[in-house]
This record gives C-alpha cells, structure tokens and sequence, in this order.
C-alpha cells in the first residue's frame, strides 16, 4: 500500500480499477462484476470517472507509470474515495474493509491536508484569534444542530421513521445528492457498524410472513426500514448514523 501511486482527477484523489483490485485483494473482472450488478448505486463524477477519446489519451500521457494504464485500453475507471467505499461495500470482506480504511486515512484524506503559509507574529495572533472566534461559532452551531436532532429524533416518541425521513431528505439537499444515494450509503454504514446483512435480513421476513399466511403482495412490500424497525438494537444504531450523517452534512 505504501508504493501506491497518487491520481488526481477534478482536484481529488482517485483510484484506477486495478489499483482497487489490488488494495482489496481481488481481482479486476469481480470489481467489473460488482460495478455492473450495482451501476444504479453509482454516480458519474461522484462516485467515479469514466475516461475515454481525448480525456483518456491526456491522461495516459500525464501519468509517470507507463503500466499502470494498458496501452490498447479504451475507456478507463477512476474511482473516488466515495467509490471505493461501494466497492469495499459489495465485497464485504475484512481485507476490503481493512484496505478501505487504511486508504481513507492515507491516501483519500493526505489530499485534503494543506500546508499554512509562512506568516510574521502578527498575522499569526491574528489569525489565531480568527481562527478561535471562528471554531466559537461552529460549535454554537453544532451544538444547536444536535440539541435539534436530539429533539427531533427519540425512540420514545414513536416517530423515529417520519424523522428520519424528514432528516434524510434535508441530508440529500446539503450533499447535492438524492434521497436514494443517502439511505444507500447509511444502509451501508449500518451493515459495517452493526455486522448485519440487511438483504438477508429482509428476504428471511418476507418468507416467513408468506409462510404465517401474509399475501405475497404486501410480504414483498416490506424494506429495509422495516427490517431495522424489528431489532430495537439496530434501530438505536441507526438512529445514531443518521444524526452523525445530518451533522457532518450540516443538514
């Protein structure tokens, strides 16, 4: 991992498919598998970069390793820190997870790390001070959202699924993204903290309400909200993902 090569695209660091495949121990056609079973799940620019014409043959010249793209390739995936937590997602194995992690805090995040410029004493206390007043009113701020959320969001009051809902969509406004990209990501989030596997989950209630003589028709209605609902467990965790989400997201 430590001779990983840095790739940027739009101002932020990527991943080719092999290099993927490499990190996760696996090999390149499983990572083709897994895209092409889930490509609903991913977005273009957000999740990953399709290169291709023009844009393929600019980067080929711009990179130093001459094998990390093959020379008769004609389309290329680059692969965000966003896209690589789909993959690890769709492996789900401790190696992936593992990889995953390690890339997140040395490769996705070295990106974001910037180097302060040289300043005289007085632009430092200065900024300093500026600095101070401004974490003061972030964390007003952020204490306000959660005293908030913590309102809005109680086991208690029976109406944790309209909340977070509600919650939800706000999510999808302050990330640009939609209401189906956030629930896929925090069902995501869910599986890795909780060590469940929602799909098997809800395949398993269906079937069982078919057996106890529910009609097919509302069995198969069921989702995975519904499948979190009956573990009280699951639910807290859940809860708990989704107010670090609306935090973080500023929502």
């Amino acid at each position: 991992m430590e001779n990983l090569q840095v790739i940027e695209r739009e101002n932020q660091r990527v991943l080719t498919t092999a290099q993927i495949a490499e990190q996760y121990e696996t090999s390149v056609d499983r990572i083709k598998v897994n895209f092409n079973r889930n490509k609903e799940r991913y977005t273009e620019g957000k999740h990953y970069y399709c290169l291709t014409g023009d844009a393929l043959k600019e980067f080929k010249s711009e990179v130093s390793n001459c094998n990390l793209v093959k020379s008769n390739l004609n389309k290329l995936y680059l692969w965000t820190e966003k896209g690589a937590l789909l993959h690890a997602k769709s492996l789900n194995t401790d190696k992936a997870w593992q990889a995953y992690e390690f890339l997140v805090d040395n490769y996705f995040e070295t990106k974001k790390e910037q180097t302060l410029p040289t300043m005289s004493q007085m632009e430092m206390i200065a900024a300093i001070a500026s600095n101070a007043a401004e974490l003061e009113k972030k964390q007003r701020e952020l204490e306000r959202r959660m005293d908030l959320i913590s309102e809005t969001i109680s086991l208690d009051k029976g109406e944790w699924r309209r909340d977070t809902h509600s919650l939800v969509c706000r999510i999808a406004r302050a990330t640009n993204s939609t209401v189906g990209e956030v629930y896929s990501e925090l069902y995501i989030l869910l599986e890795n903290r909780a060590g469940v596997n929602l799909e098997a989950r809800k395949y398993h209630m269906r079937k069982r309400m078919i057996q106890e003589g529910v009609p097919y028709s509302m069995a198969i209605k069921k989702n995975n909200i519904d499948v979190i609902a009956m573990d009280k467990k699951l639910t807290e965790i859940y809860l708990a993902i989704v107010k670090e989400m609306a935090i973080k997201a500023g929502a």
